[in-house]
């Protein structure tokens, strides 16, 4: 670490500050119509009605339960490796990488998405996310750049449907009925990603523990697992 903690949370808050300020440049000077809806503001009934939101609502859930578990993994196969460099620091710089290919990944499935269909490019891209959580846990002993050319390819694929989801929800929202819909979908999201990763943790301590490659395997297996339930619901529940 180059200034510490408080720095790096500091700087990370520069994003949001930044995103603040975008969204007040881009919105629309003219006042929108009167679209609310017809519900009083915590009915969130209209939502869990309208089939093709809710379709795009469990996949974002899906998506966000396999999202965590990279960076203990990485200080596990680090601990490995002969000659390996200190496994916090080194896990945490790659970490970083992984994030950051995420983002790209996002942007780029995102376009794809509008150009050959979101429900297409979102369930191909889940659906390789899903095989690679059923197989990258088991590679913790393999060569550091292997592992970390894996994390990274991992790192795109679990991020990369982000956006395409979370545009079709707000898509499939009627009008008035968004921030409702956003509403569901991030509660449904975190909340998702907070069981997945207990659950995580419950499944690698009774496989064995944290110094078992096997039990690191089952454990993103069951992440994968899951997530097979974003592409279900895509192609059921979205016309």
């Amino acid at each position: 670490m180059v200034l510490g903690w408080s720095w790096a949370f500091a700087v990370g808050a520069v994003g949001s500050v930044a995103a603040f300020v975008l969204a007040l440049a881009a919105a629309p000077s003219d006042p929108a119509p009167d679209t609310h809806p017809e519900t009083s503001l915590l009915d969130f009934r209209p939502v869990f009605r309208n089939r093709e939101a809710m379709g795009y609502i469990i996949a974002y859930g899906a998506h966000m339960w396999e999202l965590y578990g990279i960076v203990a993994f990485l200080v596990f196969s680090l601990s490995l490796q002969t000659g390996a460099p200190d496994a916090i620091v080194s896990a945490a710089v790659i970490a970083s990488a992984v994030n950051l290919a995420g983002v790209a990944g996002n942007l780029v499935c995102n376009e794809f998405a509008m150009r050959f269909g979101r429900v297409r490019v979102t369930t191909a891209v889940a659906l390789v996310s899903i095989a690679l959580s059923a197989t990258i846990g088991f590679t913790g002993s393999r060569p550091h750049g292997v592992v970390v050319a894996l994390c990274m390819i991992y790192g795109i694929t679990t991020y990369g449907d982000s956006a395409a989801v979370i545009g079709g929800a707000v898509i499939a929202a009627p009008p008035g009925q968004a921030g409702m819909t956003m509403a569901v979908l991030s509660f449904f999201g975190f909340a998702s990603a907070g069981l997945g990763a207990l659950v995580f943790g419950i499944v690698l301590d009774l496989a064995g523990g944290s110094a078992s490659g096997v039990a690191w395997g089952l454990a993103f297996a069951s992440l994968g697992a899951a997530a097979l339930l974003g592409p279900m619901a895509l192609r059921l529940l979205i016309r």
